[in-house]
C-alpha cells in the first residue's frame, strides 16, 4: 500500500482503492487520495469507478462462462436472448460477432449512432440496448470496428440470462 500512497503523493494518481483477498478473506482494503480532484472530495472505500473499456474482457469472460454452462452458444443470434434485436436490421447479429467487434454495430461511446438521447442519460443498460437493437448495424458485418454498443449488448445478454445486473454477475 505504501507504493500506491507514494504514487498519489507524487501526483501520478488522483486516488486509488486497493482490495486484496486471499482464501475468501479480505486482507487489505484501503482508499487513498481523492475521488474528485476539483472538489477535493476524498476517495472512500467501496467507491464506484467507471472503468470503461476494461469491462470488455470481464464481459467476454462472463459470456464464455455462460457458454461453458450451456446457457448460450457463441453462434446464437443476439435476438435469441434480446427481443430488441428481433427485427430486420439486427436479427442476424451473432454473439461471436459482438465478442470480436465484427457485428457492424457502431460505437455509441464515440459516435452518433442515432440514439434518441445520450448514452449516459439512459436509466438502465436494458433501455440503452433496446435502442441499440432497434437501430441495428450501421457498418458491414464481418469487418472489425470497435464497438461499445456490442459490449453493452453482451452485458445485457449476461444480465438477461443470469437474472442479475452485470455488475452483480461480476
Amino acid at each position: 500500500m505504501d507504493s500506491v500512497t507514494a504514487w498519489v503523493d507524487r501526483g501520478w494518481l488522483v486516488g486509488a482503492e486497493v482490495l486484496v483477498r486471499r482464501d475468501e478473506q479480505t486482507v487489505l482494503h484501503e482508499a487513498v487520495g481523492l475521488a474528485d480532484r476539483e472538489s477535493g472530495r476524498p476517495l472512500e472505500r467501496n467507491s464506484l469507478f467507471r472503468i470503461r473499456s476494461m469491462s470488455k474482457p470481464m464481459i467476454g469472460t462472463a459470456i464464455l462462462m455462460l457458454a461453458e454452462e450451456g446457457r448460450l452458444s457463441l453462434d446464437d443470434r443476439a435476438s435469441t436472448h434480446l427481443a430488441s434485436f428481433d427485427n430486420e436490421q439486427s436479427r442476424g447479429v451473432r454473439i461471436r460477432e459482438l465478442l470480436t467487434h465484427t457485428s457492424g454495430l457502431g460505437n455509441h461511446g464515440a459516435e452518433n449512432i442515432g440514439l434518441p438521447r445520450d448514452a449516459d442519460d439512459y436509466d438502465s443498460l436494458a433501455e440503452l440496448v433496446q435502442d441499440i437493437g432497434a437501430i441495428g448495424p450501421q457498418y458491414p458485418r464481418g469487418e472489425f470496428r470497435y464497438s461499445d454498443s456490442g459490449s453493452a449488448t453482451l452485458a445485457q445478454i449476461v444480465a438477461s440470462l443470469s437474472g442479475m445486473p452485470i455488475e452483480d454477475f461480476f
